[in-house]
């Protein structure tokens, strides 16, 4: 502003005023700042050749260009004489036409500011700054406009920023090693394209499960060269025949199961004569109770009962020397640890499953005394907690049923911290058949229920409900249906809804009376 020139609002504006303010001081080492108020176009035109003159269509008289002529020369400062008169006017020239183009006001002089030189110097360390910065940020933090040509108060917010995120930059000495050692173990293209693509973060174990699997493929590939030459018509029929034979190889598990079984029970029959004698007693007589077949060689036992399930509550019945090789011990979430113990101590080996959201061990309280109060119940802790403060834990992330994978991923953030994840369906690949949509009847508002905080059965709710059993029957009717509603009012309302609308569609009947 001190020299006239209109403030800019981005380095780029600065940097193009900054050369500017070089280019006048560099033309006044050749002219008086009188020069610019002369009329500098036509300086150019009386000092350049006939042929520029012709070139640009300027037609001038001798005497005229002789009159500017001089002038030009009383215009070069003292004790200058310019090796080209000419370009030097050229120059003149062009920083007038931007001295205009940038000035505040029309008319004002081209004149370089006091500490100009300071200012010139400052503008190329702060543009140089810039495109160091560039070269670490993110792609994307850059991709909408250069630095430079960012607004000042943008600019000054983002690099504001910046410097707020120390954790970033504490970590980043962390991060380079992590990165080395990746691009030490062949990882340098999965990086490059990682970034080049811009993969979230949440893709990222997807990402290198795909890498992983298409890097073992092209190594099982690359080692032979049967798989080498075949198309991918003829790997899709050999995956077609390995499928079949593996899926025929777990049928047949059962019967290998019963046959070896038998085998391991006619050995042992011939081998425990007496026990087996006892055995076959305590069958002829009923159901033998665990006490008595307790007595029994575990040899002659397992074959015929290879698999004891039972209860915690029933283990009480074992003898106390009664041992497993492996407890597995279902919904271990909903388990005491003290009604646990009886199992946990009949076997080396424990697997204990369970899920700590869902579940946890209820207290109860029984009594003779019909006149008893019950007492206040003490928390109790669970079987999982506490085995997992001492075994190997394994979560299991992945849910293989075919459920909505955005309604697994919505519980997963609720209940889960984001852990849980799902199998993609054919359903979401083709987007039909979704297994979960909501609708939103904008008529179905209702008034709460008296004593709950249930609403009121609506007439929308009910006529939108009958319109999609219907739809169902009609589009689905190998499919079998369930409404589930949140009150008996409104289950009697479609019920009755339903049948109302059957009587007037003969095709649904056959679809109803299976129900």
């Amino acid at each position: 502003a001190q020299a006239g020139l209109r403030p800019e609002r981005t380095v780029a504006g600065w940097a193009e005023q900054a050369d500017l303010y070089r280019r006048v001081a560099r033309t006044l080492t050749e002219f008086t700042p009188e020069v610019f108020s002369l009329d500098v176009p036509q300086l150019v035109a009386a000092t350049a050749t006939s042929s520029w003159r012709r070139l640009h269509l300027v037609e001038m008289s001798s005497v005229t260009r002789s009159r500017l002529r001089r002038a030009a020369k009383d215009a070069v400062r003292p004790g200058v004489q310019p090796t080209d008169l000419h370009g030097a006017l050229v120059d003149a020239a062009a920083v007038l036409e931007d001295w205009n183009r940038h000035a505040a006001e029309p008319g004002t002089p081209p004149q370089v500011p006091d500490q100009g030189e300071h200012v010139m110097g400052q503008v190329g360390q702060v543009r140089e700054r810039l495109r160091r910065l560039e070269g670490v940020l993110a792609p994307e933090a850059v991709a909408e406009a250069p630095l430079e040509e960012r607004d000042v108060d943008d600019l000054v917010a983002a690099v504001d920023g910046l410097v707020a995120d120390r954790d970033t930059l504490a970590t980043l000495p962390e991060r380079t090693l992590v990165l080395d050692s990746l691009r030490d173990h062949g990882l340098a293209e999965l990086l490059e394209d990682l970034r080049d693509r811009e993969v979230p973060t949440e893709a990222l174990t997807a990402e290198l499960e795909l890498a992983w699997w298409q890097s073992a493929l092209e190594a099982m590939i690359s080692g032979d060269d049967f798989l080498a030459m075949m198309s991918g018509t003829d790997l899709a029929e050999v995956e077609r025949g390995f499928r079949d034979l593996d899926r025929a190889h777990l049928e047949r598990g059962g019967a290998r199961l019963s046959a070896a079984l038998a085998a391991r029970w006619r050995e042992a029959l011939r081998t425990y004569r007496a026990d087996a004698a006892v055995l076959r007693t305590l069958l002829k007589q009923g159901s033998p109770t665990v006490e008595s077949l307790a007595t029994i060689t575990p040899e002659l036992l397992q074959p015929l009962v290879p698999v004891v399930t039972t209860s915690p509550m029933a283990l009480s019945e074992f003898p106390p020397e009664w041992r497993a090789d492996v407890v597995v011990l279902l919904e271990a979430d909903a388990t005491a640890l003290a009604t646990a113990m009886g199992a946990l101590t009949r076997a080396p080996q424990v697997v204990a499953l369970g899920d700590p959201v869902i579940g946890r061990p209820q207290s109860f309280q029984v009594s003779v005394d019909p006149t008893a109060t019950a007492g206040p119940l003490r928390p109790l802790r669970s079987a999982h907690d506490a085995l997992d403060e001492v075994l190997p834990t394994l979560p299991l992330r992945t849910v293989h049923r075919p459920l909505e994978r955005r309604l697994v991923r919505l519980l997963s953030a609720l209940a889960y911290d984001g852990a849980l994840d799902a199998l993609p369906t054919a359903g979401e690949a083709t987007g039909r058949d979704r297994a979960v949509t909501a609708e939103y009847l904008p008529e179905g508002t209702g008034i709460p229920m008296t004593g709950g905080d249930v609403v009121e059965s609506t007439n929308a709710e009910v006529a939108r409900t009958v319109e999609r059993v219907f739809e169902h029957i009609r589009d689905r009717p190998e499919q079998s249906l369930a409404v589930v509603t949140v009150s008996e009012q409104h289950a009697r309302r479609v019920a009755a809804a339903v049948q109302a609308t059957a009587a007037q569609a003969p095709w649904a009947h056959e679809f109803l009376a299976r129900g």
